[in-house]
């Protein structure tokens, strides 16, 4: 379907099947973020997206990760959180230095932090919250 003939008729019906597959992948890839947005707000109960014991709601958010550079992912967590995602990192480097972070965690170099999955921070978020209720 998309190979591109020396013949300039089929070039032209070439890029606009491309055009049209591009256009049905980006509506693909935005349901799919959303659907992953949206589990993750289920998941971690971020539901007004107040993420600690004491009220406190999200004041910003920072994107990272090469998929954050298109336009629609933006746009879609502006959606999600009322929030314009600061781009004030490189999405890149910022993977990198996560993974980095996550590998001296794991090898016991780095022994001041801790790693928590989206459902480890929702039940240590829940303790909290009882906590500060029996106390």
């Amino acid at each position: 379907n998309d190979i591109i003939d020396n013949n300039n008729n089929n070039q032209l019906k070439v890029i606009q099947q491309t055009g049209r597959k591009l256009a049905k992948d980006k509506q693909k890839l935005k349901g799919k973020s959303n659907q992953e947005l949206k589990r993750l707000q289920r998941e971690t109960r971020l539901s007004s997206l107040s993420l600690f014991p004491s009220g406190q709601t999200l004041d910003e958010v920072i994107l990272i990760g090469g998929s954050t550079r298109i336009p629609a992912i933006k746009r879609l967590v502006k959606v999600m959180t009322g929030i314009d995602p600061k781009m004030t990192v490189n999405p890149d480097e910022a993977v990198s230095l996560g993974a980095a972070v996550l590998a001296g965690i794991l090898d016991g170099e780095i022994t001041d932090m801790q790693v928590m999955s989206a459902w480890q921070a929702a039940m240590y978020r829940t303790l909290m919250e009882n906590r500060d209720v029996t106390n």
